[in-house]
């Protein structure tokens, strides 16, 4: 499964000053320019003449899809959603539905039965939105991913 390092390293691998193995993070591949791409991509397949390629041919990486494979990117959505879902809860938990549940006793069966399925609904949300998030950051590396093979595809339908 492709990854952030398997990114970081193709992009080391590919000679361009400053963009060696470990001497770069997210945010400076989010400078990494289509003139730098194309020299690169044109070293590497061997192409002696880079200026029969066109910058247009390579789309360098954007911050915001780079930034869209980070947990910390999503750590807003996750508190103002657990917010509001712990509210959800609260409030559930001291309804009229919940005190009828209790017949005025706190250990009853009904009201631990009640209490049990408002957890459960919070729970199961909560998990939605973590499934979400996995799925968002999958989508957002996913991107990443194409638009690297983008690159060699642009040079060999080029040298082909």
């Amino acid at each position: 499964m492709f990854n952030l390092q398997d990114l970081y390293s193709q992009i080391g691998q590919l000679g361009i000053p400053g963009y060696q193995p470990g001497q770069f993070g997210l945010q400076d591949m989010s400078g990494l320019g289509s003139q730098q791409i194309l020299e690169a991509m044109a070293n590497m397949y061997g192409i002696e003449d880079p200026s029969v390629l066109s910058p247009q041919m390579f789309q360098p990486f954007s911050l915001q899809s780079l930034m869209g494979t980070m947990g910390k990117t999503y750590s807003p959505l996750m508190q103002n959603i657990g917010k509001a879902k712990s509210k959800e809860l609260l409030t559930a938990m001291d309804s009229k539905k919940t005190k009828q549940a209790a017949g005025g006793f706190a250990g009853s069966g009904a009201y631990k039965k009640h209490a049990k399925g408002v957890h459960d609904v919070y729970g199961a949300s909560m998990t939605d939105v973590v499934t979400d998030i996995g799925r968002r950051k999958a989508e957002s590396l996913s991107g990443l991913e194409d638009l690297y093979q983008s690159w060699g595809e642009q040079v060999q339908s080029f040298v082909s």
